[in-house]
């Protein structure tokens, strides 16, 4: 069996989730994904709508180009914007480094990006310490780095198995940064 991480937005947002899911490939993933959905104007139809959606392959995910093992899906339902990124674990190594992926919620945009680290607040740290100028402008950057360099390990919150989240106030916007341990 393989491990799943799906970290979900639901209208730029207003709910996020991350949930593990065990299953012999993706599809079948998709599918546990999907009967665990709980939005607002997403009922009982709209779930199975989505299930014969992803059975037909009218919805399928993207991989993303530059990592490895995450992938991406995006759909309208009932006029509600969802989406989801998939995170497909490797079998753990006993290694001094682990490989984290960050899913990062911030006005509107999903940003995602592979850290090495020895835990997860080093890679958060790591994460803040190189912000891409094309992602945040300078006044973000400096709020940014701030919170982070001011928390401390016990704020982010372990969510799922080896998912951890941590949020903030960057400027009047919502920070929602998911912290996946590969």
């Amino acid at each position: 069996m393989k491990r799943y991480t799906f970290i979900t937005d639901y209208e730029d947002g207003i709910l996020s989730t991350a949930k593990n899911i065990l299953s012999d490939n993706l599809e079948q993933a998709e599918i546990c994904w999907v009967n665990s959905i709980q939005f607002p104007y997403i009922g009982r139809a709209s779930i199975l709508n989505i299930k014969r959606m992803i059975t037909a392959k009218e919805i399928c995910p993207c991989r993303l180009k530059n990592i490895k093992g995450v992938s991406y899906i995006y759909m309208k339902v009932n006029g509600k914007r969802i989406e989801s990124h998939i995170i497909e674990h490797k079998f753990s190594s006993h290694e001094e480094n682990y490989e984290y992926i960050f899913v990062v919620l911030y006005r509107g945009g999903t940003f995602v990006r592979k850290v090495d680290a020895t835990s997860p607040f080093d890679a958060m740290l790591f994460w803040a310490k190189y912000l891409s100028w094309h992602f945040y402008n300078k006044t973000e950057k400096s709020c940014i780095k701030k919170h982070i360099s001011n928390s401390t390990p016990e704020q982010i919150l372990e969510i799922e198995e080896s998912v951890w989240n941590y949020q903030f106030n960057v400027l009047e916007y919502k920070m929602n940064i998911f912290i996946v341990q590969l």
